[in-house]
């Protein structure tokens, strides 16, 4: 690959820190607008916030079932991996069903929790360098937009 293409054809790792922080646009713009909008225009953009805020979840826990598929071990540990793995989506599901409050205590609650158990699960293993510092940065910054979402209202 030449210098020319390297510049056309960013790496794995780029494009996944790209794709990660841009994944904090929604939180902020939804938190913000929350603190813009008035009145029901205001309930539904913290809607919008609770159920994206939902479905990342989910993808944070998908990350053990893709590092189970990348290195299948049949172990009691990979197992507790795969049982945590779900747990994630489970919480956001839980979470949509309660009152706003409620339901922002504990996604607010899940993002730290996920980032610990995800830093217990994969100390010491290999893996990526920089995906926890970036998971450690992408965490506080959807607390902050979560934070912000729900002191609007």
């Amino acid at each position: 690959m030449t210098q020319s293409d390297a510049r056309q054809h960013p790496t794995t790792e780029s494009r996944m820190k790209q794709l990660g922080y841009a994944g904090l646009l929604p939180f902020l713009l939804l938190a913000v607008a929350v603190h813009l909008l008035s009145g029901e225009s205001a309930v539904r953009a913290l809607a919008s916030l609770q159920h994206y805020a939902a479905v990342i979840l989910t993808f944070v826990g998908a990350v053990h079932w893709g590092r189970a598929l990348a290195k299948p071990e049949n172990t009691v540990a990979e197992h507790k991996r795969l049982y945590w793995a779900v747990t994630p989506s489970l919480i956001g599901w839980l979470a949509l069903s309660l009152p706003a409050d409620a339901a922002m205590a504990v996604l607010i609650a899940a993002f730290p929790l996920c980032w610990w158990i995800d830093r217990m699960f994969y100390s010491g293993q290999s893996f990526a360098s920089w995906y926890l510092p970036m998971r450690t940065h992408l965490t506080l910054g959807v607390v902050a937009g979560l934070i912000i979402g729900w002191l609007g209202i």
